[in-house]
């Protein structure tokens, strides 16, 4: 299921890697794993963030909405100097934008 959100989100993932990735993180004690009941086919290891984990993400998610406001930020400033910079020498000035919109909702 983290695999198909990720790739439904433009993140793709190498399977390999983000079981290293889950294996580490329950080593450090931020994840938990359990063996999962199967209608079909094989049990599943699944994994479920700790509390631990779970206030990591929470820190990790305020410290890159604070990094995506500041570049939002410096874009702003970056366009206001160069529409004021154009508008001076007759020029027409790139739009830029950063949409940080996936970071509103969550």
């Amino acid at each position: 299921e983290l695999r198909r959100l990720l790739e439904e989100n433009g993140l793709v993932t190498d399977p390999a890697a983000m079981y290293r990735v889950l294996r580490k993180l329950e080593d450090e004690g931020r994840a938990a794993s359990f063996w999962g009941k199967s209608v079909a086919g094989p049990r599943r290891r699944l994994y479920r963030l700790t509390d631990k984990g779970l206030s990591d993400l929470g820190a990790l998610v305020a410290a890159i909405r604070v990094t995506c406001d500041a570049h939002a930020a410096f874009l702003q400033a970056h366009e206001a100097y160069f529409r004021i910079e154009d508008q001076r020498r007759g020029r027409l000035s790139p739009q830029i934008t950063c949409d940080c919109s996936l970071l509103q909702s969550a």
